[in-house]
């Protein structure tokens, strides 16, 4: 009858939504497992921590480089140096470790262009070329902001 097949539709019906959330579910899930499983960490954190080291200003640096200082000088500076913490045991303290000194690096490099152009110690500093390549050729332009 008649009850049997309304039945029949309403369970069909249940079904079907009931099968949207668990799709959504399980094809996030995949993506983020496949996410996670082909992220390349070490690349991805030796990347982040070469941030500061960008040409033009860095915001990130900016807003980063004081508070992950503050939290690196808490620690004992032997657990820093200590390779086997802070290198392939636990690489992310590797990678903050360097983006400290990226940020040291950056600070005494705009330190140095504020004193030579007579610039205040609160004004941007605009780097023209990047750290990374150890140059002396920095000047303040207007080039970019990197984030």
């Amino acid at each position: 009858g008649g009850a049997a097949n309304e039945a029949e539709a309403k369970s069909r019906l249940l079904g079907r939504m009931l099968s949207i959330p668990v799709d959504l579910a399980l094809s996030f899930l995949i993506g983020c497992s496949a996410t996670i499983f082909l992220t390349e960490t070490d690349k991805l954190q030796k990347d982040m921590s070469a941030i500061p080291l960008v040409k033009g200003r860095s915001l990130v640096a900016d807003e980063l480089c004081g508070d992950f200082a503050r939290e690196y000088k808490q620690w004992p500076q032997s657990m820093w140096d200590d390779p086997k913490i802070s290198g392939e045991a636990h690489p992310s303290l590797g990678a903050i470790r360097n983006f400290v000194k990226n940020c040291e690096r950056r600070g005494e490099v705009e330190a140095r262009i504020r004193n030579e152009n007579g610039m205040g110690d609160d004004e941007p500093v605009l780097i023209s070329n990047g750290l990374g390549d150890d140059s002396d050729e920095e000047e303040p332009t207007n080039e970019s902001i990197t984030y």
